[in-house]
């Protein structure tokens, strides 16, 4: 479109026509304000393996368990070889917990009804530096995971990585600056952005309305679609990293139920999401989307 401007701009300047080339370049202003360059397809294709998005190497918790996880020759406990440890739930530790009481990682406070979730409680603390897959045997020897944590999912420092994290900065500020607190009564916000069923007393599923503020169409319209990008991206990096045994079995519910992928009031239903980092517009337009409802929070506990 920009080109097309432009030539008819050079057409109108030489056929002496000094209005239509002022007008003509008005419109070319407003256009290039709005119309950001694209991404090339070499473009895409680097950051998307660049964030470990194009991981194709994909493994059930049971194979890993056989010894064989996304890369045997990483060190363990890292992203594409987590230490996997198994952990059967026991409800019968430490003193019993009642309503309102604080759980806490260390003895931070005073307060002698806060509870310490450590060793010595059965607890098991996961490093701050290493990746882990906690899994539990059910009567029949059946596995089923029950913790996964991922460090470094967004690959070793880079400008991609570093451009991403400080879109999803921006994304999350912008959603619990503008979008309804949904869990009011508890520290910190949680934004909802999708789906939902409407409150108990009137089931009726569709679209959440969740803006707070007075917004016009077009800005409400870019902060959905990033929204819609920033929750996608993680349902893609989880149906790369962890265990497929999790992630196929919500795609073949999604599927069997009938359930939509991610939309909003202003973002249809459909396929594809874009990304913009340092004014270059990424677009995935035939990528399928995260299942139908996420949350962005700040600060948020529960």
């Amino acid at each position: 479109l920009r080109q097309q401007l432009r030539y008819c701009m050079t057409l109108a300047q030489n056929h002496g026509k000094p209005l239509l080339f002022s007008r003509l370049s008005r419109i070319s202003g407003i256009v290039s304000n709005h119309i950001r360059p694209a991404a090339s397809h070499q473009d895409k294709r680097t950051l998307v393996h660049r964030l470990n998005l194009a991981c194709s190497h994909h493994r059930s918790l049971a194979e890993m368990l056989d010894g064989y996880p996304i890369d045997s020759e990483a060190p363990l406990g890292t992203l594409f070889n987590p230490r996997i440890i198994e952990r059967t739930r026991d409800f019968h530790f430490g003193p019993r917990t009642m309503k309102n009481t604080i759980l806490t990682d260390t003895r931070s406070r005073s307060d002698p009804r806060d509870f310490v979730c450590d060793e010595e409680a059965g607890f098991y603390r996961v490093p701050v530096t290493e990746s882990v897959i906690l899994f539990a045997k059910d009567k029949d020897g059946k596995v089923g995971a029950e913790l996964i944590v991922l460090r470094d999912v967004f690959g070793d420092s880079s400008s991609e990585r570093d451009k991403l994290l400080e879109w999803y900065q921006h994304t999350i500020e912008h959603a619990c600056a503008e979008r309804r607190d949904v869990r009011p009564n508890h520290p910190g916000h949680m934004a909802q952005v999708g789906y939902n069923a409407g409150p108990y007393h009137a089931r009726v599923f569709g679209t959440a309305k969740s803006y707070t503020k007075n917004l016009d169409e077009e800005t409400r319209t870019e902060h959905d679609l990033d929204a819609i990008a920033a929750i996608t991206i993680l349902w893609a990096l989880a149906k790369a990293l962890a265990p497929t045994d999790i992630t196929e079995a919500i795609e073949k519910t999604l599927a069997d139920s009938g359930m939509p992928r991610i939309a909003t009031g202003d973002v249809p239903p459909g396929t594809g999401y874009r990304i913009i980092l340092d004014g270059q517009t990424y677009l995935f337009p035939f990528f399928d989307r995260s299942p139908p409802e996420g949350y962005l929070t700040i600060d948020y506990s529960a």
